[in-house]
């Protein structure tokens, strides 16, 4: 029998007969697996095996995926998650999405059993969180002169989410079993952060950005300034996120105006680091640990391998890993 049932069940099993659809039963059993269920649909009811909320809700939206009209078809389902982090990624920094639409991606990912909600929320083009810290980051970060990536738009374009509707999505999530992480992207992809701090990056003065790419302006890694600045800033975002982890970014940071900077290069030879790769690892180490003192955990993108220091608790995200590092690393 064909069924629409995504992921793949672990064990399915057609028993023949429908039955109409109807609340089901649920009983805990401390024996089937953290986020795992037993589904029995027959013509005597409906009903769920699980030892956590977790497993009821995956039962529960595998019951959404069977439904044909009013009725369920009569299966015993025994499934657990093969993968323990499943996540979606969603960029608000480039373009900008209402709330609406993002609840409407997490119900799609909720109902494919998606876990974790990873929210890209700053870039070149724009920082997309309400800050109290640091109001010129929404008065000027959040903003750019034009709508850009080839749009015939001229418009100025940006926003920002506040700190209440930020709080709605995390609990919007919470409710259907999504933890959220949040990205700030760190030390490059940085424009819209460096327009109106000027200061915390190697080169002139920026604006945000209107097009794709990667762009030598970061933030500069041998600052005081710009690391009291992160610290700062991550500290006000982590008190919207209650998980246990944190993306500080991490990809596409040229190096050409740390290698012009004398205080980048005073850090590396404070540090006793060998190059500039290693001064990025330094960087993502030194914040890393700030973030671990709150009670986090830290990922980055692969190319935080690079200088080969990247301490040993920081997770790795594999998107262009051309030199299969993080797969070494493991």
């Amino acid at each position: 029998m064909l069924h629409a049932i995504i992921p793949q069940p672990c064990d399915l099993r057609f028993t023949g007969g429908v039955c109409p659809v109807q609340r089901p039963q649920i009983f805990f059993d401390a024996a089937v697996a953290p986020e795992g269920y037993v589904l029995t649909v027959s013509k005597e009811g409906v009903r769920i095996r699980c030892s956590t909320d977790k497993g009821s809700f995956y039962a529960a939206q595998t019951l959404r995926q069977l439904q044909t009209g009013n009725t369920l078809p009569c299966c015993v389902i025994r499934d657990a998650p093969r993968f323990s982090y499943r996540a979606f990624m969603l960029d608000s920094a480039r373009h900008m999405q209402t709330l609406d639409e993002i609840k409407r991606l997490i119900d799609a990912a909720a109902l494919y059993k998606f876990n974790v909600f990873h929210w890209h929320l700053s870039d070149d083009q724009g920082y997309r969180m309400e800050s109290e810290r640091f109001p010129r980051l929404n008065e000027v970060s959040s903003f750019r002169t034009m709508h850009g990536f080839g749009s015939l738009d001229r418009s100025r374009y940006g926003g920002f989410y506040t700190k209440a509707q930020i709080r709605e999505i995390v609990a919007y999530c919470a409710a259907r079993q999504i933890t959220v992480v949040p990205e700030i992207d760190l030390p490059g992809h940085t424009k819209a952060i460096l327009a109106p701090f000027p200061a915390l990056s190697c080169g002139e003065p920026v604006q945000p950005e209107t097009r794709a790419g990667v762009f030598r302006e970061i933030l500069c890694a041998g600052s005081d300034e710009t690391f009291r600045f992160c610290c700062a800033l991550l500290d006000e975002v982590c008190e919207l996120f209650p998980g246990p982890l944190f993306h500080i970014g991490g990809d596409e940071a040229p190096k050409h105006r740390w290698q012009q900077c004398d205080a980048c290069k005073a850090r590396m030879a404070q540090a006793h680091l060998a190059s500039f790769e290693a001064l990025q690892g330094d960087f993502i180490n030194r914040l890393a640990l700030h973030l671990r003192q709150r009670g986090k955990r830290t990922i980055t993108w692969n190319e935080s391998l690079q200088g080969g220091n990247l301490a040993p608790d920081v997770i790795t995200a594999d998107w262009m890993d051309r030199e299969n590092l993080c797969a070494r690393r493991a």
